[in-house]
C-alpha cells in the first residue's frame, strides 16, 4: 500500500512541475499593430527586439546569447523581445516545445502575418526580410542600431554598453 502511495505522489508531483513549466512558456500571439506600438514607445527604455524562428539555425544559435543579455541588462531598463516568425499552425507542436526545452522564459510573441512584403518595410526600412534581425532601439534617446544576421554576446554586449 505504501509502495503505491509513493508511486502515486510521485506521479503527482512531476504532473504538477510539468504543468508550471508549461505555463511559464508565455506566447502571446500579435499582429503587425502591436510590434508598431512597441516601436512607437516613447519611454526611456532601451528596447532588445529579435526576430528569430524554430526552424532558423542562426536564429536558434544566437538566441541563448539574447536570453544572457536580457538577463544581465534587465535591471538597467532593458526590454528583451523575443519575436517568433514561426507559422500560427506550429505554435502547440513546435514553438512552445521548442521554448519548454531551451527553457526560455522570457515572453515571446508569434507574429501572425505572413504577409511580409506588406510590414517588413514598417519596422526597418533597411531590412530585406532576412532571419534573425534584431533592433535595438530607444526613442526618447534617438537611438537605434539594427542587426541584420547573427550576433553574438559580445557584439550585444558592447552594443548596449555604448548606448547607456
Amino acid at each position: 500500500m505504501k509502495v503505491c502511495q509513493s508511486l502515486f505522489m510521485l506521479i503527482f508531483l512531476i504532473t504538477v512541475l510539468y504543468s508550471l513549466n508549461a505555463q511559464s512558456q508565455q506566447v502571446e500571439v500579435v499582429g503587425v499593430d502591436k510590434v508598431e506600438q512597441l516601436l512607437k514607445n516613447q519611454s526611456d527604455t532601451l528596447h532588445i527586439v529579435n526576430f528569430w524562428a524554430t526552424w532558423c539555425a542562426p536564429c536558434v544559435k544566437e538566441l541563448p546569447d539574447f536570453i544572457r543579455i536580457g538577463e544581465k541588462f534587465g535591471h538597467k531598463n532593458v526590454c528583451l523581445w523575443l519575436i517568433s516568425m514561426d507559422f500560427r499552425s506550429s505554435l502547440e507542436t513546435k514553438l512552445k516545445p521548442f521554448l519548454r526545452s531551451k527553457n526560455i522564459q522570457q515572453p515571446v510573441w508569434l507574429l501572425n502575418n505572413t504577409d511580409y512584403d506588406k510590414w517588413i518595410p514598417l519596422i526597418d526600412g533597411n531590412w530585406q526580410g532576412d532571419i534573425p534581425f534584431t533592433l535595438i532601439f530607444n526613442n526618447q534617446r534617438n537611438q537605434k542600431v539594427t542587426i541584420s544576421g547573427e550576433t553574438d554576446y559580445q557584439r550585444l554586449e558592447q552594443l548596449l554598453e555604448e548606448m547607456f
